[in-house]
């Protein structure tokens, strides 16, 4: 059995971290969270929103602002340098060296472990196979394609066995067909070694595919954190569902049981009465026919994106809604279209 699988991950635990720039600037506010031996969480937000700040303090290549404290399991590691952390990092850059070739960039960290050269060759045959690259180890850095530099990248950071594994928007820089590949693989390959992982990304259908924990940052403050389907159907407020996918916002008018829209009525079992704004993704959304239909409108635009089709519905609500459907029929600008909407999928956010 490879002495790289299923071994048991480090805790890391962030307490009270903030971190304050030189200039006054705030990248993170003070936050408190833990990451499960052999877990996988995804910093998920916009540009500037502090998630490389995070990983950063992780890494021990930025200190917290006083106060704050990160351990690895019980050891405090606030103090200490990257160096001594014991984690592999993988950057969007993939920071190879380009005077050596594959296979000495592999060995790299573990000549700075000072590891026997028997033991060395051997842990590098079995990254080279572990990434699929046995066949590159003696191509120079500039002979090989984005794809294959950031598995050279993964193979050097896990080689060494760090305690944690950090990975900065790692498949940023890559095609889309290959991003979709790789992020399958390594999302694999995070659960077949154990390793307590943290990964940033903007990239939301990423951050789903791949974490364990999704955690959503914005100004500099984690908002929520939760699995993907979580995060996804549940969002706490109007800025995580905003940001993750496509939201729908419609306004009705409570009567009753019944919240009346300008195009039909859907069944309210959640009291009130007067205006109310709800959110519903764009999915949970059913093409109805004339004896279930709730809803009718008129399809103002179609686009066939191959796995399904997007329509954008007027005459249901105030603004057009988006409707997302995998039935393979052709829809027609200015149909006539009836729909339905079960009241599990309405959200009411408060904030």
């Amino acid at each position: 059995m490879s002495a790289f699988t299923n071994h048991r991950g480090t805790n890391i635990r962030l307490v009270n971290c903030a971190k304050t720039f030189a200039n006054g600037t705030q990248a993170v506010v003070d936050t408190s969270l833990e990451i499960q031996g052999g877990e996988t969480v995804v910093f998920l937000g916009p540009s500037g929103c502090g998630k490389t700040t995070l990983l950063r303090l992780i890494a021990g290549l930025e200190s917290p602002d006083p106060g704050g404290r990160v351990y690895f399991d019980d050891d405090d590691v606030t103090a200490r340098p990257i160096e001594r952390r014991n984690v592999g990092m993988v950057f969007q850059s993939y920071a190879l060296f380009p005077n050596m070739n594959v296979e000495e960039n592999i060995a790299y960290g573990l000549k700075i472990h000072r590891m026997p050269t028997e033991q060395r060759n051997q842990r590098v045959d079995e990254m080279l196979t572990m990434m699929q690259i046995a066949e590159l180890r003696d191509r120079r850095i500039n002979q090989l394609s984005g794809g294959q530099r950031q598995r050279v990248a993964l193979a050097r950071a896990i080689a060494a066995q760090p305690r944690a594994l950090l990975l900065d928007e790692p498949l940023t820089a890559l095609d889309a067909l290959l991003r979709e590949r790789l992020r399958i693989e390594l999302d694999l390959l995070l659960h077949n070694l154990g390793v307590t992982s943290a990964y940033v990304t903007h990239d939301q259908a990423e951050a789903m595919a791949i974490g364990d924990r999704v955690a959503v940052m914005n100004k500099g403050a984690i908002v929520q954190i939760g699995e993907p389907r979580e995060i996804y159907f549940r969002p706490v407020s109007r800025f995580v569902a905003d940001f993750i996918g496509t939201m729908n916002r419609v306004t009705g008018n409570v009567s009753g049981d019944t919240l009346e829209l300008p195009g039909g009525r859907i069944p309210w079992q959640r009291g009130g009465s007067g205006r109310v704004e709800i959110l519903f993704r764009p999915g949970d959304v059913r093409i109805a026919n004339d004896h279930d239909a709730q809803l009718t409108g008129t399809i103002q635009e179609q686009f066939f994106l191959g796995d399904r089709t997007r329509l954008h519905v007027k005459g249901i609500a105030e603004a057009l809604i988006i409707v997302e459907t995998t039935e393979h029929r052709e829809f027609r600008v200015g149909e006539a279209i009836r729909l339905r909407l079960e009241p599990e999928a309405l959200l009411t956010l408060k904030d």
